[in-house]
């Protein structure tokens, strides 16, 4: 299976891409962040995408997948 991460640099997407490459159901994440992420393993593919607001580029990488984790969201300090 294919998951996407949105939002993987934060607290909750950082333990939700902890818990995907422990998985073996999850063959596949791909973790779509506005910065580079600090976790590399041949199953992760991370994508850098500055426009959270025009998601049209990546398409075809939704398409390809079976699911989509939302952790996109603000920070303690940014409230």
């Amino acid at each position: 299976m294919t998951a996407i991460v949105l939002g993987p640099t934060g607290m909750v997407g950082d333990a939700i891409i902890r818990e995907a490459l422990n998985d073996a159901r999850i063959s596949r994440i791909v973790a779509i962040a506005r910065r580079p992420l600090k976790h590399t393993s041949s199953r992760l593919q991370s994508v850098v995408h500055a426009d959270f607001t025009n998601f049209e580029p990546l398409e075809p990488l939704f398409s390809n997948s079976e699911l989509v984790l939302c952790a996109l969201g603000l920070s303690w300090y940014q409230a």
